[in-house]
This record gives structure tokens, C-alpha cells and sequence, in this order.
């Protein structure tokens, strides 16, 4: 149960890389990046040639985060079913004990 427990953490987490992916490749200034390509800078013209094929890298974004939601959708699911039934299994039990006891009580 832990197990999964910290599958799901971390797969919401990859979702929110890919989903922060996404953004900044469309958030970019073409502008500043050129600028910083020009200053010399390694990570600059990687990102230059990244954004000359934003199509692309949007693709891999939204892949990323496709696949990170349905692995989460499947991995999350027994996780959460087995935290309500056990939530709903303890309320039951203790309307119940609470019921009976008060029936018990008016019997008498």
C-alpha cells in the first residue's frame, strides 16, 4: 500500500513536470533565448533548437502527460478505493455499534 502510495506521488509529480514542460516551452521569449545563445551560453542552444521544433517538444510534453495520467488513473485507483472503503468501513462500524447500543438501551 505504501508502495503505491509513493508510485502515485511520484507520477503526479512527473504529470507537473510535463505539464510545467509545456508551459515554458510556450512561455518563451524567442528574443531572450537568441540573446543568451549569442552570450555563449551551452543551455541557450539546446533550448534554441528545442523551440525551432515546438511542435515537436508540445508533443512530447503532452505525450509525457498523457501517459502520466493514465499510469496514475491506474495505479491511484485501488490505492483511493482501499482509503474510502476503509474510511466508510470504520464509520459503518462505529453508526452501528452507536445504533445498537441505543436499541439495546430502549428495550429495556
Amino acid at each position: 500500500m505504501i508502495i503505491r502510495f509513493v508510485f502515485v506521488v511520484v507520477l503526479i509529480a512527473a504529470n507537473g513536470f510535463f505539464v510545467a514542460a509545456e508551459f515554458a516551452f510556450v512561455a518563451t521569449r524567442q528574443s531572450r533565448i537568441d540573446e543568451l545563445a549569442h552570450g555563449g551560453a551551452k543551455s541557450a542552444r539546446v533550448l534554441q533548437r528545442s523551440v525551432r521544433n515546438l511542435s515537436f517538444a508540445l508533443a512530447g510534453a503532452q505525450f509525457g502527460i498523457t501517459i502520466a495520467s493514465l499510469l496514475l488513473g491506474f495505479v491511484a485507483e485501488p490505492v483511493v478505493s482501499e482509503l474510502i472503503v476503509s474510511a466508510i468501513g470504520s464509520v459503518a462500524t462505529k453508526t452501528l455499534t452507536v445504533f445498537a447500543s441505543l436499541k439495546t438501551k430502549s428495550w429495556t
